[in-house]
Parts: structure tokens; C-alpha cells; sequence
């Protein structure tokens, strides 16, 4: 018998019941006036929190908190915080989406930084090196529309896919 099949018992190890995925989940969220944050295992590389179930193992906390809220995920999406903060859980500040429709979130919002250098892949190319430009031609084009109201991103914190 596996780890995993022996601990999914209705007890725990020390012979108490088990807390219920659901109240020990709740009882780590604060929640504030903008969001409800999550505090705990935050991943060192991309900041997001994790939760552990017997039924999910460890899990993002705000995917959990969508599948608590929403149901299941589908194939091959992502869920998005239209906050960008990485422990948040609120439902309605999350969103789901592709890995593309991220990368133009990251766009369109400014946090997607261009550098040049040895270390970052550029050595040996033809480059101006810094040119003091935060962001790349395309990106600024894209921030131009989006703050006209042209751009099909504008309502992604709706849950609506792009058409």
C-alpha cells in the first residue's frame, strides 16, 4: 500500500479526524479590501503559494480556489489573477486563459521588460545594447490600442476567452 492510499483515510497519522481540505484552506486566506490572500508554501521561483489535498496533492492555491468556486479547469488552460498578485485567491479577480492571451496580459499591463546583454541571450547579435526603452515597438503599439479601447483584451477579467 502506497503512502498516498494509506493517508487518505478518514483519520490522520495521530488518530484525530482529519480537517476537511476545505476549512484548512479557508483558515490560511486574509482577506482584505482589494484581495483575499492566501498565506503558504510560496514556490521560490514564481512566488505563486501552494496547498496540498489528498485529492489534488500540491496544488496552486488559486487554482484551488477556482476549482472550489467554478468547477473544473480545463485542458491546457491557465488561470490568470487580473490583480497580479500572486497569492491572491479572490474569485473574481481570477480568470481563465491561455498561455497566450498571459504573455499579451504581461504586455499590455508593462511588466514585460527587454534586456540586452550576455546573460540574457543577446551576446553575439547585432544590438544597440540599452536604449533606455522600458519596452519593445510592438509592446508599445499594443499598450497604445489597449488604452484607445481597441483591443480585444479588455474584458479578460470577465472570463471571456478572446474571439
Amino acid at each position: 500500500m502506497t503512502y498516498r492510499a494509506w493517508n487518505k483515510g478518514l483519520k490522520g497519522v495521530s488518530g484525530r479526524p482529519r480537517v476537511p481540505s476545505e476549512d484548512r484552506f479557508w483558515a490560511r486566506v486574509k482577506k482584505t479590501k482589494s484581495c483575499w490572500l492566501f498565506n503558504g508554501h510560496r514556490q521560490a521561483k514564481m512566488g505563486y503559494v501552494q496547498f496540498w489535498t489528498p485529492e489534488h496533492g500540491h496544488i496552486y492555491a488559486h487554482r484551488y480556489s477556482w476549482l472550489f468556486h467554478h468547477g473544473k479547469i480545463p485542458e491546457n488552460k491557465l488561470i490568470l489573477h487580473s490583480c497580479d498578485v500572486t497569492n491572491c485567491i479572490r474569485p473574481d479577480h481570477l480568470w481563465i486563459g491561455t498561455q497566450l492571451d498571459n504573455m499579451r496580459d504581461m504586455i499590455v499591463k508593462g511588466r514585460k521588460v527587454v534586456r540586452y546583454g550576455q546573460a540574457n541571450g543577446m551576446w553575439g547579435k547585432k544590438s544597440k545594447g540599452f536604449t533606455g526603452r522600458k519596452h519593445t515597438t510592438a509592446a508599445r503599439r499594443l499598450m497604445s490600442r489597449a488604452l484607445k479601447g481597441n483591443t480585444r483584451y479588455a474584458d479578460h477579467h470577465k472570463n471571456q476567452r478572446p474571439s
